[in-house]
């Protein structure tokens, strides 16, 4: 995979391996010295959060990120990384996931995303509510 070649969106995309596993290379160009910049780690599970909640859970319905919480244990490198996810807290209008980023059976890094349905009913803003 050559970044220079490829789109940023095909870069971060994991491959599914079952329903709750993915698989992704992170290319070197993507790193400082050995390590893989925390943004594209960042990127890498919203990518794979977003493939979960239109695949696996597509029957939930929430299309639209909320919330991202990570952590970063220790340094990922370039190569193969598999990708765990567990639906911890699955709603009708908020779930939240629990990602782990994986290299060498160590976790490198791990987040909790969160996907909501904004209704327009519920959730809009309107300038009266500043006034």
């Amino acid at each position: 995979m050559d970044p220079r070649k490829i789109s940023l969106q095909a870069a971060i995309t994991a491959t599914p391996l079952s329903s709750h596993r993915y698989e992704i290379d992170i290319h070197p160009d993507v790193c400082f010295g050995k390590s893989v910049h925390g943004g594209f780690l960042a990127s890498i599970i919203t990518q794979t959060a977003q493939q979960h909640f239109s695949i696996t859970l597509k029957d939930r319905g929430h299309p639209h990120p909320f919330d991202l919480h990570i952590i970063f244990f220790s340094s990922a490198t370039a190569g193969k990384a598999q990708l765990e996810v567990e639906d911890s807290s699955l709603g009708s209008g908020f779930s939240t996931i629990h990602v782990t980023l994986l290299q060498g059976g160590r976790k490198r890094t791990a987040a909790y995303v969160s996907w909501v349905t904004f209704c327009a009913n519920k959730w809009s803003l309107t300038k009266d509510m500043w006034s």
